[in-house]
């Protein structure tokens, strides 16, 4: 596994255990990854139009979840525009469309079987955990 992978696994191991038992990301470690993954970008020689290009999808959840007042964590846009420093516009997209039908079919098995209310927040970095594995190992 390179090196991109195994920084990227961890990111997404650390903030989805906060996610989880906290239901917030870690910011600290998220803009340390940040500055990484632009630097890295800048050093490549991919920042411009790819590396803009898949933080612009970052900064699209952003404005969703400024627009939206929050049904949309804040925080999963800023973990996604983190994610696109180092991603590929192509990789991200897969590994949100994966992560979204599994958020999907979790919120629909909590909701039919377990009851749940509608307004009950789901943490989704687990599912961009599971979508980013999936994606590695398939």
């Amino acid at each position: 596994m390179s090196s991109v992978k195994i920084c990227m696994t961890v990111l997404l191991v650390i903030n989805t255990w906060t996610d989880i038992r906290k239901k917030e990301i870690c910011l600290p470690v998220l803009f340390i990854f940040l500055a990484g993954g632009i630097l890295w970008r800048i050093r490549q020689g991919l920042l411009w139009p790819a590396g803009i290009i898949s933080m612009g999808i970052g900064v699209f959840i952003i404005l969703i979840a400024l627009i939206s007042g929050g049904m949309v964590g804040f925080g999963d846009g800023l973990l996604i525009l983190t994610m696109g420093s180092v991603l590929g516009t192509g990789e991200l997209a897969g590994i949100l469309c994966g992560a979204l039908l599994l958020c999907g079919i979790y919120s629909g098995i909590e909701y039919l079987m377990l009851k749940k209310s509608r307004s009950e927040e789901i943490p989704f970095v687990p599912f961009l955990l599971i979508g980013y594995l999936g994606g590695i190992f398939l």
